[in-house]
């Protein structure tokens, strides 16, 4: 499994949106989020997960919140939200992960 950029403990940008189901449900703090991450956060004995992200990220702040416990962990800088889809950076993390180069340490 690869993510880029993905709230896996929330993002403060949420809050802005506390007025939707989703966005409640992407608040740090969330009942949803505590419910997901309150067990193995990279379930799966054969499945290998890499976790993508960007220092730089204006969506998902802080951007830490991408950090997967037991995943392959990579961090990217100078890379927008959007930027994690179209530029080279994350590339390289992208096909390992595809080739089995994740992690499951858990």
């Amino acid at each position: 499994m690869i993510t880029l950029g993905s709230p896996h403990h929330g993002t403060n940008s949420a809050y802005y949106g506390f007025f939707t189901a989703g966005a409640r449900e992407m608040m740090p703090d969330g009942r949803f989020l505590q419910d997901l991450n309150s067990g193995d956060e990279t379930p799966g004995a054969f499945v290998k997960y890499t976790s993508i992200y960007s220092t730089t990220d204006e969506v998902i702040g802080p951007y830490t919140s991408s950090i997967l416990n037991g995943a392959k962990n990579v961090e990217v800088s100078g890379v927008s939200h959007s930027g994690l889809l179209s530029s080279e950076a994350p590339k390289p993390a992208i096909l390992d992960g595809l080739n089995g180069k994740g992690d499951n340490s858990n």
